[in-house]
């Protein structure tokens, strides 16, 4: 049975949509106003025309604006460079004053020294001998620190009056010294008060200050007047590391800059004309609006009369027209939403990521670096996989540029350009920074502000291995963040950007050699063994240590990638025998060896005698902590029982951490010690540097020290504490084994009656020594390492550990 349907059925016709659009809500309701209204509204000249107004003042304000903070800065320059000449007329005429005092001393004046210079805090005459000042003898000279003596040297080098400011003991203090005559030198001190006659009376409502520039940068002396922050300020120069900087209060300079009420006031009248404007039309819209309601009214009454008529149908007529009304109304209302058409094929838009076909192997994601066989483990795909992550990492920590760098190994050229290649992808930026040590890398990140790099390096592995090490926002990379990235390549979570990165080639190793020239001084000349294993160190560590005044014989410093003379591991006993010769032939004062990319570091006494990296650790903390009481000083699990209690007794603090470059470094961070290391060679200063492990420059700072002493190297070592100790012995295992050795000697206990210390592996602390087993972070092996009072005790330690080992994996070759 077929149903009618009624018009009556629908509700009241009212509620209908009319002619003319939807009624509007919310504000537009209350208004009257349908879409489209307000922008005719806002186009009509009445409301245009003030709004125009409003525009043009508030850009007349801002030039305005522009114009006085010009003016404020014109005249701080004037007035800075006006400060600037009365300046360095002062520091001229006290350059004089020190000459001519110089001077009259030469001549025999009986006159005190103080009394020609009024303004000096301290006036010293010191005898300079021929040794210069590295005569022991001299006690006048011993008494100076580091950075007077090198004050003297640079003044009998140059043979003029030189200006310098450091620390003293009342704050910064500005020293003269002059040569007298080819046997004494002229050493004044002022206190920084002496300077504020370089400075002119008070500015009403500006700072000025006289800066020097330290290598912590620009450090101010003297100042007058006051100011609060302000964003103006302005600086003039003097001569070289002097300058006057200005600082006008904040208030004075907005009062200054800020003369805007006039153009403001007719704005805001410009504005209000524009919204009466709006408002009256929107009155008169209104308006119009009831009137069109009631013509609408009449329409309304004849579609209700067709509809009604429309109803008397028969039921199929009625269905159909019911049909046809609603699909009309569907389509009307798809059009006024405007939905985008639907893809033909109906799929989703959203883009998913790819799978990679590349096979990445887990065991080259080390503990602080990846490391592998270049060509089976780290192939050209592998690498830009690995680019890739990066890059994304990059992106998702908001850094848009790296530095790269390589090593000398025949492989490093298509792994950079692998990764290049990954990291671009992820729009990166890179920059190219050639073949160079590691630490040159790092020291380009702080140099040039960057913060991010990559150096391609095995490191000191041998030919067949290359690596890649990381530091993103001035961090080295460690475990986790380094499985992180294996994961990331797993889930092929890359972000790939519209317009690939830059890229560019920038040199620093010039501006790397002269840095440590400004901080390191070599007080007398000394013969030095550079044994650079034909790594990349090879074409700089030279060049370094003659920069400094050494003289250098050159050993392997020929890049190849091939290693022919020997693998560049330092620390194993077989690859120092040709420098230790040539160190006792020669007769150097010291030998030098460098691993693969120079951030390792092992020393030959000139007797042809290694130096273990915690012995020369032990020397280097006590030279720091004697001008740094109670410093950190951060060490690894592998080094001696001695070089805690040796720190202790200096006055200093000892921290023991992981075995890792990555891990130390990032200690010495934390706790912010001014200096590390760890026995593989890797020694970290923070005192005068940068915190990352440089080989190069632990040897200028080494040779710094015994430059300044009246002992040879062997002599210091003699009075260091004395033990039976063995290198670092490796065990071959696998990746994975090794760690199940390790985990399996900490859940059972095979070392009765010993002090166990699990930071890093095992270390087992016994009443006359201690060994150490650890899983290698750079190979498939097993890391120990013994050390006790007496041969028989070291034998008795490893024959224990010998035994816990061969329980545990009866397959290793235990012949330590």
């Amino acid at each position: 049975m077929s149903k009618r349907v009624r018009s009556t059925d629908f509700g009241p016709h009212p509620a209908r949509k009319r002619r003319g659009g939807a009624e509007p809500g919310g504000w537009r309701a209350l208004l009257a106003l349908r879409r489209g209204d307000l922008r005719r509204l806002v186009r009509r000249p009445q409301f245009a025309l003030p709004m125009l107004s409003v525009v043009v003042l508030i850009l007349l304000a801002q030039l305005n604006t522009y114009y006085h903070q010009q003016r404020v800065l014109a005249l701080l320059n004037q007035e800075g460079e006006a400060q600037a000449r009365q300046a360095d007329a002062f520091l001229i005429e006290l350059s004089n004053r020190v000459d001519s005092t110089a001077i009259r001393i030469a001549d025999g004046s009986s006159e005190p020294a103080q009394a020609l210079l009024p303004l000096a805090q301290q006036v010293r005459v010191l005898p300079y001998t021929e040794l210069g000042i590295a005569d022991r003898d001299n006690q006048p000279l011993e008494s100076l620190r580091h950075i007077e003596r090198d004050l003297l040297r640079r003044v009998v080098e140059q043979q003029q009056v030189l200006l310098d400011v450091f620390s003293g003991a009342s704050g910064l203090e500005l020293n003269a010294a002059r040569p007298i005559d080819a046997e004494r030198v002229l050493l004044v001190t002022f206190p920084a008060s002496a300077l504020r006659q370089a400075l002119s009376e008070d500015l009403a409502s500006v700072k000025t200050e006289l800066l020097y520039r330290t290598p912590d940068g620009w450090k101010p002396l003297i100042s007058r007047g006051q100011a609060d922050a302000s964003p103006v300020q302005v600086e003039a120069p003097l001569r070289n590391a002097w300058q006057i900087r200005l600082t006008m209060d904040k208030a004075r300079y907005q009062a200054e800059t800020h003369r805007n009420l006039p153009l403001y006031s007719v704005a805001l009248i410009a504005l209000l004309a524009a919204l009466v404007q709006l408002l009256r039309g929107t009155l008169n819209l209104r308006q119009q609006r009831r009137s069109e309601k009631r013509s609408a009214a009449e329409v309304d009454a004849h579609q209700d009369s067709l509809i009604n008529a429309a109803f008397t149908h028969d039921d199929e007529s009625a269905d159909n027209t019911l049909d046809d009304g609603l699909s009309d109304s569907l389509d009307d209302l798809l059009d006024d939403l405007d939905l985008p058409e639907p893809s033909e094929d109906g799929a989703a838009q959203n883009p998913e990521s790819g799978s990679s076909s590349t096979s990445v192997a887990d065991t080259i994601f080390r503990a602080y670096d990846i490391r592998g066989i270049a060509e089976r483990e780290l192939t050209t795909d592998v690498c830009r996989e690995i680019g890739k992550a990066l890059g994304s990492e990059l992106v998702e920590q908001k850094q848009r540029v790296t530095l790269i760098a390589r090593d000398g190994r025949n492989s490093s050229p298509r792994i950079r350009d692998a990764l290049v290649e990954g990291l671009r992808w992820c729009g990166v930026s890179v920059i190219d920074l050639g073949a160079v040590p590691t630490p040159v890398m790092q020291f380009a990140t702080r140099e040039l502000g960057i913060g991010n790099g990559f150096m391609v390096t095995g490191s000191h592995n041998g030919r067949e291995y290359n690596g890649i090490k990381m530091v993103i926002r001035d961090a080295s990379l460690t475990e986790d963040a380094i499985f992180s990235l294996r994961e990331r390549i797993r889930a092929q979570r890359f972000i790939e950007a519209a317009v690939p990165g830059d890229y560019s080639n920038r040199s620093i190793v010039d501006e790397y050699i002269a840095r440590i020239r400004t901080d390191v001084v070599v007080a007398r000349r000394l013969k030095v063994v550079v044994d650079a294993a034909n790594g990349v160190t090879g074409p700089v560590a030279p060049r370094l240590f003659q920069a400094l005044g050494c003289a250098v014989e050159p050993l392997f410093c020929e890049l190849d990638g091939d290693f022919p003379n020997h693998d560049p591991d330092p620390t194993r006993p077989g690859n120092l025998h040709a420098l230790q010769a040539t160190v006792k032939t020669r007769r150097a004062d010291l030998g030098i060896a460098l691993d693969g990319d120079g951030d390792r570091v092992v020393f030959v006494t000139a007797q042809g005698e290694t130096v273990y990296p915690d012995q020369a650790l032990m020397l280097l903390a006590q030279d720091v902590i004697a001008r740094n009481p109670g410093a950190p000083i951060v060490f690894d699990v592998k080094c001696s029982s001695h070089l805690p209690r040796l720190i202790t007794d200096a006055g200093g603090l000892p921290i023991m951490c992981r075995s890792g470059h990555s891990y130390v470094k990032n200690q010495i961070k934390e706790s912010g010690a001014l200096l590390g290391g760890e026995f593989t060679g890797h020694i970290f200063f923070r005192e005068r540097w940068y915190g990352f492990d440089d080989g190069m420059y632990v040897a200028a700072r080494l040779l710094e020290f015994l430059s300044l002493s009246s002992m040879r190297l062997h002599e210091h070592l003699e009075r260091l504490p004395q033990s039976v100790v063995t290198h670092e012995i490796t065990v071959p295992s696998d990746e994975v084994q090794k760690f199940v050795i390790i985990e399996q000697l900490k859940s059972d206990n095979f070392f009765d009656g010993a002090e166990v210390n699990t930071l890093d592996g095992l270390r087992v602390e016994y009443p006359h020594g201690w060994g150490l087993v650890r899983a290698s972070n750079t190979g498939p092996a097993l890391s120990l390492r013994f050390e006790a009072d007496t041969e028989a005790h070291l034998a008795n330690i490893q024959a224990r550990f010998r035994d816990a080992l061969q329980a545990v994996d009866p397959t290793l070759k235990n012949d330590f």
